[in-house]
């Protein structure tokens, strides 16, 4: 079984050498190592070069981290497909953590490893006994899936992600959509195709900034509403009934989530389309409810309205709400 890492990258001048070695010194070495600099301005090229003999390097214009992906799925050779965004770090047994997975599961068609977070561009070192952690994994199906991810995103980074390369085929020709919101597309089309896998063990580090677009709620959220008005005719046509079921109530909570958003930036009437468009094609009886009492509190004088969560989050802000 071979392993393909699928790294893009764009001005990652100062994180893009740590990465890089965190996968070099990796216990399980991967098969290949792609990465697509996708028309960086700062000297990511630079850096790279000096790893060239070690990896295969492609470089473009600047079209988003939705193409390089995509791109680089096209190119991978590997039976496995091990994503990492050029920011994150690997533990050195991220890999090895991930081949176990895929042998306890063979059936699923994803597999997941928990993360620790780093704030600003300072370098990490690991806690001790992090390569000792246990590895308790569990299978996902996919109606909990759904709707884990949905409530917990944050918890299910691309940089903790292995997929098959058949499976990536098997999601369409663009596996990835929206940029930004990319992984956010691809993570959901995933319980179309299967179970998921994951394990508790924090073997990637993840970094968080407030410069970073999805430290801003309201631009992420919109986005997100967008990625799943594509979604939605993709599970209509592919879910099975009690999957799209689930998937009409987390398509409405996102929505929610967005219209509060809005309400916080005094965007009062986008708040409602998204409100008033929660309450489509959805036939859960709670979610339907929590649709309604958020258009009343809408129209309610400011003085009488909740504290709407506010648009932008803290760098220690981890979950969505």
């Amino acid at each position: 079984m071979t392993i393909s890492v699928l790294i893009p990258a764009y001005n990652a001048a100062s994180t893009i050498k740590a990465t890089l070695d965190s996968v070099l010194s990796q216990t399980v070495p991967p098969d290949e190592i792609l990465i697509f600099d996708d028309g960086s301005k700062d000297n990511t090229s630079i850096i790279l070069e000096s790893y060239k003999s070690r990896i295969i390097l492609f470089q473009d214009s600047n079209h988003g981290v939705a193409h390089a992906r995509n791109f680089l799925c096209q190119q991978a050779r590997g039976d496995i497909l091990a994503f990492l965004d050029a920011d994150d770090t690997w533990h050195p047994c991220y890999l090895e953590a991930q081949m176990k997975m895929i042998e306890n599961y063979p059936d699923a068609v994803a597999w997941f490893t928990e993360h620790e977070d780093i704030v600003g561009l300072g370098d990490f070192k690991w806690p001790k006994g992090a390569d000792s952690q246990p590895i308790n994994s569990e299978l996902i199906q996919p109606v909990v899936f759904i709707t884990r991810y949905n409530k917990t995103p944050l918890s299910f980074q691309m940089s903790c992600c292995c997929v098959r390369k058949g499976v990536v085929s098997q999601l369409s020709p663009e596996p990835f959509r929206v940029t930004v919101a990319d992984d956010t597309f691809f993570h959901n089309s995933l319980p179309l195709l299967g179970p998921v896998a994951h394990t508790t063990a924090r073997l990637v580090a993840y970094r968080i900034s407030e410069s970073t677009l999805s430290s801003n709620r309201l631009r992420m959220s919109i986005l997100v509403v967008d990625v799943f008005k594509i979604l939605a005719g993709i599970y209509r046509e592919k879910a099975s009934p009690d999957l799209y079921r689930v998937f009409r109530a987390v398509h409405a909570s996102r929505r929610r989530n967005c219209g509060k958003y809005l309400m916080a930036a005094a965007r009062t009437r986008d708040a409602r389309q998204q409100f008033m468009a929660s309450l489509k094609d959805n036939s859960d009886p709670l979610s339907l409810l929590k649709s309604l009492a958020l258009l009343f509190l809408s129209f309610l004088p400011m003085a009488l309205q909740p504290r709407w969560p506010p648009p932008s989050r803290q760098a220690k802000q981890l979950q969505f709400d």
